[in-house]
């Protein structure tokens, strides 16, 4: 047994691990977790684009730009017709569905849905991004804290895997059918901006009676 002493005294004397130190091994974790927490997933309009949302909401990007990381995307399919009036010639826009070839008073409606589930597999991707992919569940799902969503937009964050918080602006239904199908209302944090005084700002109504409180 000598040796056997002699190794217990030499452990005995080692200076003990600094009491920070599984902290310290699992901070390239808790940093990972933290930043993707932050994360913001911003979707345009009606024949818009990730660019054109970017500009609109520039000072709230500026000024959360040390806390958010706002990511900006464009929807899958490209703008089939007009875009609204006043858009300058030339932009690219782009349309989560729609009625191809339609008017751009009309062809964003929720009656339509050509498009909708090429729209649907961008955001099931786009989820699956971060955190694991499919993620563990709870606060460990999903690559995006948050949602901002414009007009159609504000429809597809409604449909964004592991988001925990949505903001909609001016939101519309998906297409007939297609929205979320649990029968509960949506128990998320959410902020729902828009003009009571608009002409379609019944369906913005219909968006916020989706959630509680």
């Amino acid at each position: 047994g000598g040796g056997g002493g002699g190794g217990e005294a030499a452990l005995s004397d080692a200076a003990p691990p600094p009491a920070d130190a599984a902290m310290r091994g699992r901070a390239p974790d808790l940093l990972a977790r933290e930043v993707s927490r932050r994360r913001v997933l911003c979707l345009h309009g009606f024949r818009a684009s990730a660019d054109m949302l970017s500009l609109s909401l520039g000072p709230l990007t500026r000024s959360l730009a040390g806390t958010y990381d706002f990511t900006f995307v464009d929807a899958p399919t490209a703008a089939s017709g007009p875009a609204e009036p006043g858009v300058p010639e030339g932009l690219l826009g782009y349309e989560w569905w729609g009625d191809p070839g339609g008017a751009y008073d009309t062809a964003w409606r929720p009656v339509y849905e050509h498009g909708f589930d090429v729209a649907m597999a961008r955001l099931a991707a786009l989820a699956a991004g971060g955190r694991g992919g499919s993620g563990e569940g709870g606060e460990g799902g999903g690559a995006f804290d948050g949602v901002i969503g414009f007009s159609q937009g504000a429809a597809m964050a409604l449909l964004v895997p592991g988001a925990r918080w949505a903001v909609l602006l001016s939101a519309i239904p998906p297409p007939r059918g297609r929205g979320p199908s649990t029968g509960r209302r949506d128990a998320r944090p959410s902020l729902h901006v828009y003009d009571a005084a608009e002409p379609h700002a019944h369906l913005c109504r219909r968006g916020e009676a989706s959630f509680e409180g």
